[in-house]
């Protein structure tokens, strides 16, 4: 399957959405994979597996850079080596999205799935959920659930208590049903965050960029 979805109408990004529809070996034989990282993907579990493969093949794929060129920061969030661009990767089920910009992000995508609806009170703060659950549309509480964990991956670090400390601006969504905004309270400061956010076929997506 190519490059089933280029979002690229975002100022200063650019985001990128594959449907896995291929079995590994494509993933395995279409870019370089050195003796050490094939041992490795062989010990992870199938499911993680073709997941890794897919997300490294669509990173090589738009920037013509290697699983050998991307590194984690000590809080485990992923770079790539000698590069001003950011990136942020995120996949569920057949999924996978990268998005890339100069600006920190987050990035994440959600197939449409029953379990976030349960846990939705879990990751959305009491006003959060009286607005958002009146409108009785479950893509709405994942494209939610997108945002907070968009925002989560653009600060990086582990600790974070989405339902206190990620905050949806909600001043426009009773009119347009979007969500713009977002901040970060964090123990001495507070981070911002511009919000893009949008539903494609059964998955939704959300792009969290710092102001």
């Amino acid at each position: 399957m190519s490059l089933q979805y280029q979002i690229k109408e975002i100022p200063n990004a650019s985001i990128y959405i594959w449907k896995i529809e291929e079995k590994e070996s494509f993933f395995v034989e279409n870019m370089p994979w050195n003796e050490k990282q094939l041992l490795w993907l062989d010990s992870i579990h199938p499911l993680k597996k073709i997941e890794y493969l897919a997300s490294r093949y669509l990173i090589y794929f738009i920037t013509g850079k290697l699983d050998s060129h991307l590194y984690k920061d000590e809080a485990g969030k992923l770079h790539l080596a000698n590069s001003n661009q950011n990136l942020s990767i995120s996949h569920s089920d057949e999924w996978v999205g990268l998005a890339l910009s100069q600006t920190n992000i987050g990035f994440d995508l959600q197939k449409k799935s029953d379990s976030i609806k349960r846990i939705s009170k879990r990751f959305l703060s009491q006003m959060e959920y009286d607005v958002i659950s009146k409108d009785q549309n479950d893509e709405l509480l994942i494209v939610s659930w997108c945002i907070k964990e968009a925002v989560y991956k653009a600060h990086g670090k582990k600790g974070i208590l989405f339902s206190e400390q990620i905050h949806l601006d909600l001043s426009d969504f009773k009119t347009n049903k979007l969500i713009s905004r977002s901040e970060l309270k964090l123990t001495d400061n507070a981070i911002k965050y511009e919000i893009k956010h949008g539903w494609k076929e059964d998955f939704g997506w959300a792009l969290a960029l710092e102001i």
